[in-house]
């Protein structure tokens, strides 16, 4: 849970996330959303190419900002 009115800066590490679907595209839209609502801002680090290139298709990139990192430095499980 996200406590809004206490977090002005949301930040959300992708470092494990290889892939995304219509379902999570929707939460982060909703989280999105959300913290327009209470002027908080809300960052996504660490996004591999696919995801960076799923939200750069669909337009998301205009409305998360985002960081990409190099593959090769991503976390290992």
């Amino acid at each position: 849970n996200i406590d809004f009115e206490k977090t002005k800066n949301i930040m959300l590490d992708f470092s494990n996330i290889d892939n995304i679907d219509l379902k999570e595209i929707n939460i982060l839209l909703n989280i999105k959303k959300i913290a327009l609502l209470n002027n908080n801002s809300l960052k996504i680090s660490n996004i591999n190419p696919n995801i960076r290139n799923l939200l750069d298709i669909t337009g998301l990139n205009k409305t998360i900002d985002s960081t990409m990192t190099n593959p090769i430095e991503r976390k290992k499980d």
